[in-house]
């Protein structure tokens, strides 16, 4: 009976941290790059502006403004700015996330892979693909993403752990790829 028990127990841990957000999310990325590319109809690199949190129907949004540097698919203009209003954010004392959403900073220059639709409250707006897979951070020549999700590429078969800026690459590397892929 404690035999039963203890395989029980041991399943059932096995289940847990194979299905853990982190444990499962670094065993399986969720989409390859084709995947981004395939999924968006935008993808641009681009500077943060500016940042605004406010309240709306009781419910707290961020409006994020960038500044477009290179469209590498879809129809923003080059040098345009765009605006993206997402669910969450802080004001005073109350702060409200979205579990792996993407994080922001002014003057902070990204690569997004995004899809454009129309909100109700907002109009033109986008969101980002497999949140916070879609978006990368671009610093001193060098590529990176926030979540610890490896980056697939199926073409290559290259496996690229860029988790953290230690860890970042060449941005032209994963850029140039992407041209490729988008072609």
């Amino acid at each position: 009976m404690k035999k039963t028990a203890f395989i029980h127990v041991l399943i059932m841990l096995f289940f847990v941290i194979l299905t853990s957000s982190n444990a499962f999310s670094v065993i399986f990325p969720k989409y390859c790059l084709e995947d981004l590319c395939d999924k968006s109809d935008t993808i641009i690199t681009a500077t943060v502006a500016s940042i605004n949190c406010f309240k709306h129907d009781e419910k707290i949004y961020t409006s994020i403004k960038f500044q477009t540097d290179e469209n590498i698919k879809g129809d923003l203009n080059q040098t345009s700015t765009f605006e993206m209003t997402k669910y969450g954010g802080t004001i005073g004392n109350t702060t409200v996330a979205q579990a792996y959403a993407p994080k922001y900073t002014i003057g902070e220059e990204v690569m997004l892979f995004m899809k454009e639709y129309t909100s109700k409250k907002f109009g033109r707006n986008f969101s980002i693909i497999g949140l916070s897979e879609g978006k990368f951070t671009i610093k001193d020549g060098k590529i990176y993403r926030s979540c610890d999700v490896p980056l697939r590429v199926k073409s290559t078969f290259r496996l690229y752990d860029i988790s953290n800026k230690q860890k970042s690459i060449d941005k032209n590397e994963i850029i140039d790829q992407v041209k490729t892929i988008v072609q």
